[in-house]
């Protein structure tokens, strides 16, 4: 294993126990950033893991590699009351819109509760609109609400996945 391959070993155990700790602690309502720094760490580590084991030149092959893989595993996996929950949630909530400032992509959408990749890619998207912070959290107004609902929902269902992947490959 090189070097970067040991480093991205570290990364990703590193910020998923950094995410473990938001998911299973206590949110008290203060910090409407909470679910948000808790969506970038399981993001750090899924990419870490992503790097390390399906290298491509970007993120969205490394996820369509990964939930080649990963969908048939992922349909036997006994999902938590809140991951189902969570899904059938973000399901409803409808089109996601990409708010990169330059070229945004096409809205998306989770339209099959169990495809992996949507799930995958809306989480990503709900991160990605994150960073490029167009994501207001601390409004009290409908938009401040639904950012803080759509990232508490896509923390917990990519928490619960990378936990069962990281598990599977003997990682944790």
């Amino acid at each position: 294993m090189s070097l970067g391959d040991e480093e991205r070993k570290e990364n990703i155990v590193t910020y998923y126990l950094r995410a473990k700790k938001r998911y299973i602690g206590l949110n008290k309502g203060l910090d409407k950033q909470f679910y948000a720094e808790g969506l970038k760490d399981v993001w750090h580590s899924f990419d870490a893991f992503l790097g390390l084991n399906f290298p491509k030149q970007d993120n969205k092959l490394m996820q369509i590699e990964y939930c080649r893989i990963y969908q048939p595993i992922f349909e036997k996996w006994k999902k938590s009351d809140e991951f189902v929950d969570s899904v059938k949630r973000l399901r409803v909530f409808g089109k996601l819109q990409d708010m990169k400032p330059v070229r945004p992509k096409h809205p998306i959408e989770i339209e099959n509760i169990d495809n992996l990749l949507e799930i995958i890619e809306f989480s990503f998207r709900v991160k990605s609109n994150l960073n490029h912070g167009s994501k207001d959290l601390e409004s009290e107004n409908e938009a401040g609400k639904i950012n803080r609902f759509l990232v508490e929902r896509c923390f917990k269902v990519t928490f619960e996945i990378l936990e069962r992947t990281l598990i599977k490959d003997k990682i944790l």
